[in-house]
């Protein structure tokens, strides 16, 4: 089995905890996971969504101002 993959999208994103609360909780339930940070401006969200769609992700979050955006 492949390790599987997850992001959140943000902008800034460097200040999230998201991926090692996410990290943290994959490796405590065993899960072959790693979550990652993605920066995107709100300018190029969606077609960094967009992008995303393409790759078979675990989970996917977004971070303000990503959630005043349109999905």
């Amino acid at each position: 089995m492949t390790q599987r993959i997850g992001a959140v999208l943000g902008w800034p994103i460097d200040h999230s905890r998201s991926p090692a609360i996410m990290n943290a909780a994959f490796s405590a339930k065993g899960i072959d996971a790693i979550f990652v940070p993605i920066g995107v401006p709100p300018i190029g969200f969606v077609g960094g969504l967009a992008g995303l769609r393409g790759l078979s992700l675990l989970v996917a979050r977004r971070q303000l101002p990503h959630k005043h955006a349109p999905p």
